[in-house]
């Protein structure tokens, strides 16, 4: 409520508990600049401990931008990640819910995109 009186997310005190609800409320109602506060206050909060829980939380909303930053975080922190075992279950699928191979997947095409990010970024000041 406090965005829709104040016009705008820069006044919100918004607690990191509750920052997952607000963003879904925020996609629920389309409130766009809302949604993109949310998820930058995601990724400034991202840690080892809490990334599975947000990058699962954007994938079920559909926050592709957060979700894309989430894979960001799990290609760099991958040598820590791999002994955290929220991290083994989202990629191994222990739950059985089929989504090992999408995370994988997601991972491996984010890792394509950066590394063509570098090489486009690199050879724009070499001359052919």
């Amino acid at each position: 409520m406090q965005y829709l009186y104040h016009g705008g997310p820069e006044s919100l005190l918004i607690k990191n508990n509750e920052i997952m609800e607000l963003l879904s409320a925020a996609k629920f109602f389309q409130l766009e600049a809302l949604q993109r506060h949310c998820e930058i206050i995601c990724a400034k909060s991202i840690n080892t401990d809490n990334c599975v829980d947000i990058y699962n939380h954007a994938k079920f909303l559909g926050v592709t931008e957060l979700s894309a930053y989430c894979e960001g975080y799990f290609l760099k922190n991958m040598m820590v990640l791999i002994e955290n075992e929220a991290f083994k279950q989202l990629l191994y699928d222990k739950n059985g819910e089929g989504t090992g191979q999408d995370v994988l997947q997601d991972l491996q095409r984010t890792l394509a995109i950066r590394i063509q990010s570098i090489h486009l970024s690199s050879s724009k000041g070499s001359v052919v």
